[in-house]
């Protein structure tokens, strides 16, 4: 990347020579008049608040831009704060959005758009008379419109529209909505760049060359109960994209990598409620990326109430922070992953994961599997309490952690399998209190004393578990992952489900906490190649010590049918 020197841009004048990487697509001459043009835009306001102007002539700029004149200044931007910076693929959306915002002011409206496989691209695009592809209807968009999607298999599309929080964008499906991502010219089926506020709902993305639905260079992009399977190496990615919120998905079956990947140094995500399985490497990835610019680390992550089951065939966790810090990871099921389950660690992250709350999940690992946590690379500070941490194969077991790590952690209230590991010594619970001082209420345990069915792969409490009110109130979630309110007895339950006594208290006992009616099984399939430098991810070379997201793992490699996680409520009282 070229720095910019802000006493040039503080003048007004773009400088004459715009370096240009090699590794961008066409259009790179047009791009250099672009961003000279853009250098000039940057206003004084932008300046004294601290930000930084950079060419982005890395590999991950790989669109042309899409011409918009907007107060002389070609729009497609997106802004970071503070010590991070803002690219030149950044600087005119702040400066767009404030027009856009000065006439929204006189000339507030928004609209319904229509778009079905009977439309046709010159009509009026309502509901009478609907548009043909979804790529007509997002060049037209406007801040609080709202785009509706009738059934019916369409190719993907690009969206680079700057809405606001009072009028946000959103794209809809109405009824079984299919993106052929295979047929699909872009390597991500659904691309949303340069934008924010922006919603993506309802549709099903399958067969996209890279991901499914990705998210570059954007804030507030909000992606929300679609069926994304089968991608080719991602499901949902995100690149640079500030409070970006995935909830209630089912992602699987990424192939070469993850179901879920929020990348580089972008703060506040949030993963909910997603069903997520089968992908080749991790269920959840989240990685700083300083690699790529920024602090490298992601900050304020909540990632909670997902089912994350058979993921990790070719390496990596079910829940993967590689810098990553103050998140919280609760109320989640993590069941028959085959290389770690939660891990926090430092390898591409601009810092170790440090200030993370670990809180009420459900872990029970594969017998080919990592250890259940796996805290790496001076990544202290950590809270680890009322979980439930199984592994069925004797030489893993709960907590794998690097003896620096000890620092500040506090871990206590945990039901485990009696096996942990100290900077690769081997030790049992007892022994692991000695080195911690933590974990004295914590208690060994196994499955078929704790879960209901849990060869069928219901792991909600049996009558009697001793995980009943075993937890504590300190940090634990009010709800359970089925929207159960804690306590419903005279304490918190340990892991991801809490257990009734008579009938249960806030939430449907039959609701499945991933939006969809089932998970289910699957392998990831792919090759493992190595990583795609335009991604924003290099190749993660993490060892099964190190960190998380390794292509290599230890164990037999057995496959292992999972049964698909029924949600639902048992009772204390004897039936």
């Amino acid at each position: 990347m070229f720095v910019v020197d802000v006493s040039v841009i503080a003048g007004g004048v773009a400088p004459t020579s715009v370096p240009v990487g090699a590794e961008r697509e066409p259009h790179a001459a047009r791009e250099a008049t672009i961003e000279a043009t853009n250098r000039s835009c940057m206003g004084a306001a932008y300046r004294n608040a601290g930000y930084v102007l950079v060419d982005e002539v890395g590999p991950r700029s790989f669109w042309p831009l899409r011409l918009f004149s907007m107060g002389g200044c070609a729009r497609r931007f997106t802004a970071t704060r503070s010590r991070r910076i803002v690219t030149v693929a950044a600087m005119n959306r702040i400066l767009s959005s404030a027009v856009v915002l000065a006439v929204m002011a006189t000339t507030a409206r928004a609209a319904t758009w229509h778009v079905a496989t009977t439309g046709n691209d010159s009509a009026a695009g309502s509901a009478s008379a609907p548009w043909r592809t979804i790529q007509h209807a997002s060049d037209l968009v406007a801040p609080g419109d709202t785009v509706v999607i009738h059934a019916g298999s369409y190719l993907g599309f690009l969206v680079t529209t700057v809405a606001t929080q009072a009028q946000p964008i959103v794209f809809i499906a109405d009824g079984h909505v299919t993106i052929e991502g295979s047929q699909t010219t872009d390597r991500d089926a659904v691309h949303i760049e340069g934008a924010a506020w922006v919603t993506i709902e309802g549709l099903e993305v399958i067969g996209a060359t890279r991901a499914g639905i990705s998210a570059l260079d954007c804030d507030h992009i909000t992606v929300r109960g679609n069926k994304v399977d089968s991608n080719g190496r991602w499901g949902v990615f995100s690149s640079f994209c500030e409070d970006f919120t995935v909830e209630n998905n089912e992602v699987s079956r990424s192939g070469t990598e993850h179901g879920i990947y929020a990348s580089n140094s972008a703060d506040h995500p949030v993963i909910r409620g997603n069903t997520i399985w089968g992908n080749g490497m991790c269920g959840v990835h989240m990685n700083g990326d300083i690699s790529y610019g920024g602090d490298g680390v992601i900050s304020g992550a909540v990632v909670e109430n997902n089912v994350i089951t058979d993921n990790g065939r070719l390496g990596g966790s079910g829940i993967n922070g590689d810098g990553v810090a103050d998140a919280v990871i609760r109320n989640n099921v993590l069941d028959g992953n085959h290389a770690s389950g939660i891990s926090l660690y430092k390898e591409d992250g601009g810092a170790p994961s440090t200030g993370n709350q670990v809180i009420n999940n459900t872990v029970r690992m594969a017998s080919d599997a990592r250890w259940a946590i796996n805290i790496q690379n001076g990544s202290g500070g950590n809270v680890l309490r009322n979980n439930v941490l199984l592994h069925p194969n004797v030489a893993r077991g709960a907590v794998d952690a690097c003896s620096e790590c000890l620092t500040g952690m506090i871990s206590d209230r945990n039901v485990v399998v009696g096996r942990f590991s100290i900077g690769g010594t081997v030790v049992d619970l007892a022994g692991w209190r000695t080195r911690t001082g933590g974990d004295a209420a914590s208690f060994v345990a196994t499955d078929a004393q704790l879960f209901t069915d849990p060869a069928a792969g219901d792991l909600t409490l049996r009558v009697g578990s001793p995980a009943i009110d075993a937890g504590v109130a300190a940090g634990a979630p009010t709800t359970d992952i089925a929207g159960i309110a804690r306590p419903q007895g005279a304490g918190i339950d340990v892991g991801a489900y809490e257990s009734c006594d008579g009938p249960c208290v806030g939430g449907d006992p039959g609701t499945d906490p991933g939006g969809e009616p089932g998970g289910g099984s699957g392998s990831g399939g792919g090759s493992g190649a190595p990583g795609d430098p335009s991604s924003g991810d290099p190749a993660d070379p993490q060892s099964g010590t190190g960190g998380g997201c390794s292509a290599s793992h230890s164990g037999a490699g057995m496959l292992v049918g999972l049964a698909l996680l029924v949600v639902r409520r048992r009772q204390r009282i004897a039936r």
